[in-house]
C-alpha cells in the first residue's frame, strides 16, 4: 500500500555492488510493466528486481507466475487498497499471493510484529521467512505482543536507530541511513535482507 516503490530502489541500490541489476522502472510494476520490465533483463544481469503492484485479488499471482521469484519482499499491509478487497485482512491475503511461484527454496521477507500478516502468510507458506525490525518499535511490539498472550516469530535482523536517526545499528555494523523517516529505515531493512539473502555481508553494504 505504502513504500514499493521506494524499497525496490533500496533493494537495487543494496545490490550495486553484485555487477549490473535490471530493475522495474517508473510504476511498470503491472500486468504490462512486470513483463516489459522481465524483457529488459537479460543473462548478464546478477538480479532482476521486479516491483508487483496490488489492485485486486488473484493480480499478485498473476505477476508471481510471470517472476518466479527466488526472495520475496512484502513491504505492509496498509489499507489503500480496502475499498476493492473490503478488509485488511483480504488485502494481506492479495499479497500473500506471491509465494504462489516462489521457489520452493526460496524466502520471504516481511517486518516482524504483524498478526494479520502472520496468520495469512502460515497459510500459503511453509518455507522460510526472515523477519525484520527497528529496536524500538520491535519493543514495543512485544510488551504488547506479551500482555495479550499472542505469541509471534521474533525478528532475526533487527536495527537501531542512531546518530539522532540517521544511521542504523545492525550487529555491530553503523550504516548510514540514504533516507529520513523510521518508515524509510524499516524499508531499509528489508533491503539490506535481500542483500544478505544475495551473498552480501554488512561490510559489503556500508556505503549504500
Amino acid at each position: 500500500s505504502a513504500g514499493k516503490t521506494t524499497t525496490r530502489e533500496l533493494i537495487k541500490a543494496s545490490l550495486a555492488s553484485l555487477g549490473h541489476i535490471t530493475a522495474s522502472a517508473l510504476n511498470n510494476n503491472n500486468d504490462v510493466g512486470v513483463p516489459l520490465t522481465l524483457l529488459n533483463a537479460n543473462s548478464s544481469d546478477m538480479a532482476v528486481v521486479v516491483e508487483m503492484g496490488m489492485r485486486g485479488a488473484g493480480e499478485i499471482r498473476r505477476l508471481s507466475h510471470y517472476t518466479e521469484p527466488d526472495v520475496a519482499v512484502i513491504t505492509n499491509i496498509g489499507s489503500a487498497h480496502i475499498g476493492l478487497l473490503g478488509s485488511r485482512k483480504n488485502i494481506a491475503k492479495a499479497k500473500c499471493e506471491i509465494v504462489s511461484s516462489l521457489r520452493a527454496t526460496g524466502v520471504v521477507i516481511i517486518l516482524a510484529g504483524d498478526p494479520l500478516l502472520e496468520e495469512q502468510l502460515k497459510q500459503v507458506w511453509d518455507g522460510r521467512v526472515l523477519r525484520v525490525a527497528l529496536h524500538s518499535a520491535y519493543n514495543n511490539q512485544l510488551s504488547a505482543i506479551d500482555s495479550s498472550s499472542v505469541l509471534l516469530p521474533k525478528a532475526e535482523l533487527v536495527g537501531k536507530l542512531v546518530d539522532d536517526n540517521k544511521s542504523l545499528l545492525i550487529e555491530g555494523h553503523k550504516i548510514k541511513l540514504p533516507l529520513e523517516g523510521r518508515h524509510n529505515a524499516c524499508n531499509f531493512l528489508l533491503a539490506l535482507a535481500v542483500a544478505r539473502e544475495l551473498g552480501l555481508s554488512l561490510d559489503n553494504l556500508m556505503n549504500v
